[in-house]
């Protein structure tokens, strides 16, 4: 979850790209072609994304938070972007400040 004493403050950057994941899409398959498409890169050349963040568990969290409705922001570093998800399956990319 987000650290308040992070250095990465996804509201001080810059908004790029917003998905909202419905039907049998995963977080995964969004978040892969959400940076993807920004950098116009084959998925498959991108990667994995599990040796940023566990999927199943981020997966799994968001489920949960969804089905009782209780809010949670997941935020971590990806290919040079930072990356939130949000408990309504919500896909944010950010380009961090240099």
């Amino acid at each position: 979850m987000t650290n308040p004493n992070s250095d990465s403050n996804p509201e001080s950057e810059d908004l790029l790209l917003r998905v909202n994941v419905q039907g049998s899409d995963s977080l995964t398959a969004a978040i892969t072609r959400a940076v993807a498409a920004r950098t116009n890169t084959p998925v498959a050349d991108l990667p994995p994304l599990h040796d940023r963040i566990d999927p199943a568990a981020l997966d799994s969290l968001v489920d949960h938070a969804n089905r009782h409705e209780s809010p949670v922001r997941v935020t971590f570093r990806y290919y040079g972007y930072t990356v939130a998800v949000t408990h309504d399956c919500c896909v944010q990319l950010f380009e961090p400040p240099f």
